[in-house]
């Protein structure tokens, strides 16, 4: 199976912050440490640029599991293309910041593929995982956003959802819970 028929989705971000903020917020390492719970990302250099290498370590008792990575594209504060390359984690990031009007948007898309998990299976976590970028990516941005995504499961658009960070979505009703803001699904 092809990278392109790996499992992928997309989180779209937008915020009333500059490029150059959110660029600088999106790839402070540091704020990534902080975002993802029993983690630690750390360069293997100095700063992030192509061809850095840097590790997020999530680390629970005596399990460790390292994410290693490889940026391929750089060029700030526009876009990045970020390689997963093992040992359980591989696929690729790729991040691009546009202004639209008085918005930064931030369009991240992942696809992936974890070692020696079949791709149903992944496909089945991937609104866990879209889920839990999207949550994460908040924390890091850490400014007020409006934030939608779209998840393909077996080839297939299966949601599109548009609304508030960290809204959920009422089963059927097409609102988020508690926020009253819209969410449209197709």
């Amino acid at each position: 199976m092809t990278e392109k028929e790996w499992p992928h989705f997309t989180v779209e971000i937008r915020s009333p912050e500059t490029v150059d903020v959110m660029w600088s917020r999106l790839w402070d390492l540091s704020r990534h440490s902080r975002a993802v719970p029993l983690t630690t990302v750390r360069s293997q250099g100095t700063s992030l640029r192509r061809g850095a290498r840097f590790i997020a370590r999530t680390e629970l008792g005596l399990i460790t599991i390292d994410d290693r990575m490889i940026v391929r594209r750089w060029e700030p504060p526009y876009h990045a293309v970020i390689e997963k390359v093992g040992p359980i984690f591989f696929g690729t990031i790729d991040a691009k910041m546009v202004r639209e009007g008085e918005y930064c948007v931030l369009r991240w898309k992942l696809s992936y593929r974890i070692k020696a998990v079949p791709n149903l299976v992944t496909r089945v976590t991937q609104l866990l995982a879209q889920r839990a970028y999207r949550v994460t990516l908040k924390k890091i941005l850490g400014t007020e956003t409006q934030v939608s995504g779209e998840v393909v499961l077996l080839g297939q658009k299966s949601a599109v959802m548009r609304g508030l960070a960290g809204s959920d979505l009422r089963q059927g009703s097409g609102e988020a819970i508690g926020s009253g803001t819209p969410i449209t699904c197709r």
